[in-house]
């Protein structure tokens, strides 16, 4: 019988770290920087998902289950960065359309 392999728990704090009180926007770093960093873990991810999925079609990854989460969590990261993108894009035209 085979073994089933350990499957690590996923935790959404390692996408976007809480903010700490000394990491404030008050005091802290900027949002750009903030923002920046989040999109180069978006990208690091999706390139995780596309080295795991080339390493189990070329054979040399045997546990699908490595390229299944890998490919979930790039696309919950996409999918997180599209939905702040859209409150930016919101909150942008809404400002545009406040009288002075």
């Amino acid at each position: 019988m085979a073994n089933i392999p350990s499957i690590n728990p996923y935790y959404p704090s390692k996408i976007l770290p809480a903010p700490t009180p000394e990491k404030n926007n008050a005091g802290g770093a900027p949002f750009s920087e903030m923002f920046n960093k989040a999109l180069s873990n978006v990208a690091s991810s999706d390139y995780e998902d596309k080295t795991t999925n080339l390493g189990l079609l070329t054979g040399e990854l045997d546990n699908i289950h490595t390229a299944t989460i890998a490919a979930e969590k790039a696309e919950i990261m996409l999918n997180l960065t599209v939905q702040v993108r859209n409150k930016i894009v919101e909150g942008y035209q809404e400002i545009m359309r406040m009288q002075m």
